[in-house]
């Protein structure tokens, strides 16, 4: 398949509704627990947020760091991990699992003695390194609902938009809810139609993408 230039106002979107959240992002189509909102309530405080990929940890610290002035936001590139704090009263760590137990040990430290609460995301629970900290499994899921406000984030003031929803629908419709497997094919579902594929066409391509990746084939059978 050839793409073409991508047109998104010819979908009524900004730009594709399923890629990740980015700083300043508008995020009230976030969903996010009720526990966890209630465990970051109250500072000082540990949160980790636990889950594979696409279970929207990164999604979650974006929401936080959007919503607080406060925050600073960081992702864990490798085993070291430097931390500018600037004044930041709360730090989100994104994939804190990659960080070496040596660089995870000194950031503790440092927040403990800034009196800095900790938000931060891992593909394991590090309860065992972090005393202290309160740790939520989140589900791989999300309400499908979901797709509906994450699409009017990204659409164009009184423009009609594509509707993702009904794709997610038809695709598992005994499902309730989107896993990554199905976010992913809505990504590529995004570009092709903005690209001006032909909806039928667009759909097949991106299934076929979605089935070739080792990381989420196998979830487009559940």
């Amino acid at each position: 398949m050839v793409p073409n230039d991508t047109n998104w106002s010819g979908l009524g979107l900004k730009g594709n509704p399923f890629e990740n959240v980015l700083p300043g992002e508008r995020l009230d189509w976030v969903d996010v627990a009720r526990p966890i909102r209630e465990a970051l309530e109250a500072r000082p405080f540990r949160v980790e947020l636990v889950g594979d990929k696409g279970a929207g940890k990164t999604t979650t610290l974006r929401w936080y760091a959007a919503t607080h002035a406060d925050v600073l936001y960081q992702y864990v590139e490798g085993a070291h991990v430097e931390v500018e704090w600037d004044g930041a009263r709360v730090l989100c760590l994104d994939e804190a699992n990659k960080a070496s137990p040596s660089s995870l040990r000194r950031l503790l430290s440092g927040a403990e003695a800034r009196g800095v609460s900790l938000l931060f995301s891992s593909h394991q629970s590090l309860s065992d390194a972090v005393p202290g900290v309160k740790s939520f499994e989140l589900a791989r899921h999300h309400a499908l609902s979901w797709v509906n406000r994450r699409v009017a984030a990204a659409a164009l003031l009184g423009h009609a938009h594509f509707d993702f929803d009904a794709v997610a629908r038809a695709l598992f419709p005994r499902v309730s809810h989107v896993n990554y497997a199905l976010l992913r094919v809505l990504y590529e579902l995004a570009e092709n139609l903005a690209r001006g594929v032909e909806a039928h066409a667009a759909l097949e391509d991106a299934l076929r993408r979605a089935r070739e990746d080792a990381t989420v084939g196998h979830l487009l059978h559940h």
